[in-house]
């Protein structure tokens, strides 16, 4: 499984399409080597969730991510069905 993790696209160049290709490159990649993958997103990144379901991806989970001093933040694994 492939699961990216961490992309941004600095915000000078949001709205390109910069997201969108590079989404695409690490769906191709996986799908080329046989792998199925995964995104890992925060509820509140409503423009990642809508370019991810642009590209096919469904939500198949949401969880807290806890980090830091008992800080947490609501997010969802979206998959792309091969």
């Amino acid at each position: 499984m492939a699961v990216p993790v961490r992309l941004f696209v600095d915000p000078d160049h949001r709205g390109s399409g910069a997201g969108r290709l590079l989404m695409e490159a690490a769906v191709d990649f996986a799908q080329g080597q046989g792998l199925a993958i995964a995104f890992d997103v925060m509820l509140k990144d409503r423009a990642a969730i809508r370019l991810y379901e642009r590209l096919g991806a469904v939500q198949i989970a949401t969880f807290t991510h806890q980090y830091g001093d008992g800080l947490t933040e609501p997010a969802a694994v979206y998959a792309v069905p091969s």
